[in-house]
């Protein structure tokens, strides 16, 4: 079964960004190790409209690392390879997704074990799961 924060997990891994699910990258979780992480949390959706089976949908990337500069500069590259301003439609592991960034990549917390965490939003118009 399709699951949007899988299906972009899988298209960070395509494209080089992340190892995998579970290992590097954590769907809807943020556990404390590993210490240099990237989480995708599905953050809800927008009423359906009348005659559209499309949803509108919110996501929450967080990146955590050691180093600020690595958590800045890999939130920055995950943020390029979802939001293309000259072609909306991206391809999710097979799943055809409109995204639009909400916000940039900005500085969240350093966390109680000195890490640094950066956080984004994206709004995604795609099928249902």
């Amino acid at each position: 079964m399709a699951e949007l924060t899988r299906d972009i997990a899988t298209y960070l891994k395509s494209a080089g960004l992340v190892a995998g699910a579970g290992i590097d990258v954590f769907l809807d979780s943020r556990p404390d190790q590993p210490n240099n992480l990237v989480s995708i949390w599905d953050t809800g959706s927008y009423p359906p409209e009348y005659g559209i089976s499309d949803l509108k949908r919110t996501v929450q990337i967080t990146v955590r690392n050691t180093s600020s500069a690595q958590a800045k500069s890999k939130s920055w590259a995950i943020f390029k390879a979802l939001d293309k301003p000259e072609n909306r439609v991206v391809v999710l592991n097979g799943r055809k997704a409109q995204i639009k960034a909400m916000q940039s990549p900005h500085f969240l917390e350093t966390d109680a074990s000195n890490r640094t965490l950066y956080v984004f939003n994206l709004g995604v118009t795609t099928s249902r799961d």
